[in-house]
């Protein structure tokens, strides 16, 4: 599941203590919330899928800051054999 930014709800801290069930139904089905208060951001609640996203996200950063593993997709992408469309028709 690939979530997106614009896919965030809305949930105040009256939501939070009116219609915890819904909202945690919701979150499980893979949805997340921003919590505000007065406008102001308190935090989000997240589905575990989209923590997973992050997870790989922030894995796949690491990886980019390797000089190693850089020069490593560096010469992956210098050794591309480039093949006519002709030939794979």
């Amino acid at each position: 599941m690939n979530l997106k930014v614009s896919q965030e709800k809305i949930a105040t801290v009256r939501d939070l203590q009116t219609k915890v069930s819904v909202l945690s139904e919701k979150i499980k089905a893979g949805g997340f919330f921003r919590v505000i208060r007065n406008k102001e951001t308190l935090g989000f609640f997240v589905s575990p899928e989209y923590v997973e996203q992050i997870e790989d996200l922030q894995e796949d950063l690491d990886c980019l800051k390797s000089k190693y593993l850089a020069q490593k997709v560096a010469k992956a992408r210098s050794d591309k054999k480039e093949v006519p469309l002709e030939d794979l028709l």
